[in-house]
């Protein structure tokens, strides 16, 4: 029983980790789509 929280939880944990990636490269993309956009603007 401990054995399978202790695998949800890190499940879990990787998953945050997993989404916190995610986001930071979407902000990335979102900063050089908004940059073209900025640069097209000039």
């Amino acid at each position: 029983m401990s054995f399978l929280i202790r695998y949800k939880k890190e499940n879990f944990e990787n998953f945050l980790k997993r989404f916190k990636k995610n986001i930071e490269k979407q902000s990335k993309i979102c900063k050089k789509e908004k940059n073209k956009i900025l640069n097209k603007i000039k």
